[in-house]
């Protein structure tokens, strides 16, 4: 039989205790000084003999009735413990995903049993089933046992796994295509591919890093740009497209006909940028590319 209280030492004959106070009341607990020591088993010796004891869950002083249904040293009252405290729960836990119940079972030692109330209905991972829990085990991973089916994130397969937690793995199909541009062919895997979603493979479904060399709409060039996705751009030398000379500083007088009739040059100085991003073209207008910059700078070792 115990009698410690909820503020006081194990053993009653130590040099220093804590006098027991009724919970709820709004008196201090006082220290007895080892001069007094000799007071707590008088105080044992009162409660034998008045058949008082503590409730060893809630330590309120009671009168225990004669009853042989009684959990010992129970005051009979329900339990009414938190089942879930912020203490220990870790970092991150917000206060209102701890589990909102109490324990209704009669006042008895030991800890609370977990909740068995029931939590709200989710959904499993691939969204097919809605599953019902205990609250005590709402954060346990459930999933419905059925294929996944989610689509993958190369748009044109779907999971095959059984219903999981977490991203689906990248799609493994592979396949044997050509690039873009058609000169070259490889086996590539589905979930590589930069293009997403629905594709015609003979229209290829990866760059292979060269020139295009399409035939443009014009049907005289060839695509200039890197082996890409998609329609080849308009012809730049169209006449729609070209209203001046190559440095753009004189309009045409006559309108051109065709992508392959020539650009008249003018006799002014070209004035563009050289590939230094520093020093202008000084030649006089011209049709290629402007030279490399010859201007000579001081560098330090």
């Amino acid at each position: 039989m115990s009698f410690r209280g909820r503020h006081r030492s194990r053993n009653p004959f130590q040099s220093t205790r804590q006098e027991w106070v009724p919970r709820g009341s709004s008196s201090s607990t006082t220290t007895i000084s080892a001069s007094n020591s000799t007071a707590a088993p008088n105080e044992i010796q009162d409660k034998l003999v008045n058949i008082t004891v503590e409730c060893m869950v809630c330590y309120d002083m009671i009168d225990p009735p004669s009853d042989f249904y009684l959990t010992p040293h129970s005051c009979g009252e329900p339990c009414g413990k938190p089942l879930e405290k912020e203490l220990g729960l870790g970092s991150g836990v917000m206060k209102d995903e701890l589990c909102p119940h109490v324990c209704v079972l009669q006042c008895h030692p030991g800890p609370c049993p977990p909740c068995k109330a029931f939590a709200s209905p989710r959904l499993c991972p691939c969204g097919k089933k809605v599953i019902t829990t205990r609250c005590s085990d709402r954060k346990s991973v459930l999933t419905c046992g059925q294929c996944c089916d989610k689509l993958l994130e190369c748009g044109r397969h779907r999971c095959e796994q059984i219903c999981h937690v977490g991203a689906c793995d990248p799609c493994q199909v592979v396949i044997d295509a050509p690039c873009f541009c058609k000169t070259k062919f490889e086996n590539v895997i589905y979930g590589d591919m930069v293009v997403k979603g629905k594709v015609k493979a003979e229209d290829g479904i990866f760059s292979c890093g060269s020139t295009c060399r399409k035939k443009l709409r014009c049907g005289n060039h060839n695509c200039p740009e890197i082996c890409h996705p998609g329609p080849c751009g308009d012809c730049q030398l169209m006449p729609s497209k070209i209203k001046s000379c190559y440095c753009g500083k004189t309009s045409l007088q006559e309108q051109r006909q065709s992508c392959l009739d020539p650009i008249p040059t003018c006799s002014e100085i070209c004035a563009k940028f050289l590939p230094c991003k520093v020093h202008r073209c000084d030649q006089v207008c011209h049709a290629e590319d402007c030279p490399p910059c010859s201007v000579l700078v001081t560098q330090k070792c």
